[in-house]
């Protein structure tokens, strides 16, 4: 047997008792019946009249609360937001330098290079140029100071040539022959000084044989008449076969 029409009949039979107990309440207390029993159905839907309206309970009145500000709201207007700013625009690196980073490692390093190696050789040049012009300055002073010491050999052979002369004879060498050798080669070949003190001027046509004489080197004198005029000895150098005319100047 279902259940549903067990629990409807328990239901009405609740509704209805408790609709006869409400019936049996109103009619034996000294309250009268409200008004919406006696109306009509049409009119207990519609709104209570004035007079029917049960009085309203007066509400203690309560004290407003002050305002108080919260810490989280400002005293101060606003402030206005600041305008944006322009952003720089970002650049972005070639494609080919992102690409190949040793490429350019590569590069950079060789521009490194060239720049040090010309430094260098404008280094160089410089060093090189400011010594030629030391050694230029140096033989050119070594030069004036063996003329010098001519002119004031050649001033002291004048003043004692006559005396000398007289003794030994005009040009004559009293040490012709061999066992002599150059002590001094002055002002590249001009003049030879021997062993013995003697000067001789050297003929300028084999001065350039004379230039590159060196100290120490052997000497044999003898005469000659193939020279130029004047120039009556004949030097040979015998450690480099080599020979020059000369004029017998004196001692000094």
């Amino acid at each position: 047997m279902s259940r549903g029409p067990i629990i409807l009949g328990i239901v009405g039979c609740v509704a209805l008792c408790g609709w006869g107990g409400y019936v049996l309440y109103d009619c034996f207390s000294a309250k009268p019946m409200p008004a919406a029993a006696t109306q009509p159905p049409s009119a207990v839907n519609s709104p209570p009249s004035a007079a029917m309206r049960p009085a309203p309970v007066p509400v203690a009145a309560q004290p407003e609360a002050p305002f108080v500000p919260s810490e989280t709201m400002s005293s101060t207007r606003p402030e206005r937001p600041a305008a944006p700013q322009a952003v720089a625009p970002i650049r972005v690196a070639p494609a080919a330098t992102a690409a190949h980073p040793a490429r350019k490692a590569e590069a950079d390093e060789d521009n490194f290079s060239r720049a040090y190696q010309a430094m260098l050789e404008r280094l160089i040049q410089e060093q090189s140029r400011r010594l030629a012009e030391a050694k230029s300055q140096l033989a050119a002073a070594e030069a004036a100071k063996q003329r010098a010491e001519l002119e004031a050999l050649r001033t002291r052979m004048q003043a004692s040539g006559s005396a000398r002369t007289k003794r030994q004879g005009v040009g004559s060498y009293a040490g012709v022959g061999g066992g002599h050798w150059v002590t001094q080669n002055v002002d590249m070949g001009t003049f030879i000084i021997l062993e013995d003190g003697s000067l001789w001027e050297i003929d300028p046509f084999d001065k350039i044989d004379a230039m590159l004489w060196l100290p120490i080197s052997d000497i044999t004198v003898i005469q000659s008449s193939s020279g130029s005029p004047g120039y009556d000895y004949l030097l040979i150098n015998t450690d480099d076969g080599e020979k020059a005319h000369a004029k017998y100047v004196g001692k000094t």
